[in-house]
């Protein structure tokens, strides 16, 4: 008996801020602020970000991103927190921090 096993992938379809858009964003407040994106889609993009992938070299602690910019892990994962506790109402609870320096 000769049996081959095709399964079926049903992949959703991939939203264009996550296809090339993400690539707008340097920081995770940026991502959950935006009103054009539905609640899974930043927890995508939050999710890309702190993968290993994006480790960079000798700095454990930091991603980079598809705009280039590099990131702290916490301040991704503060930002999936948040994500977490905020109604699909609430905007804008996500702030950067301050430079140093600045009044």
């Amino acid at each position: 008996m000769n049996q081959s096993f095709n399964p079926v992938q049903s992949n959703p379809p991939i939203s264009p801020a996550l296809n090339h858009g993400a690539a707008i964003y340097t920081h995770p407040c940026d991502v959950t602020n935006d009103a054009k994106l539905s609640t899974e889609e930043k927890r995508a993009i939050l999710a890309s970000w702190i993968s290993d992938a994006r480790a960079v070299e000798n700095a454990p602690s930091l991603r980079q991103i598809d705009s280039g910019a590099l990131i702290e892990v916490e301040a991704i994962l503060q930002a999936l927190v948040l994500l977490d506790e905020l109604a699909p109402d609430r905007r804008g609870a996500c702030t950067r921090p301050r430079a140093a320096g600045v009044a």
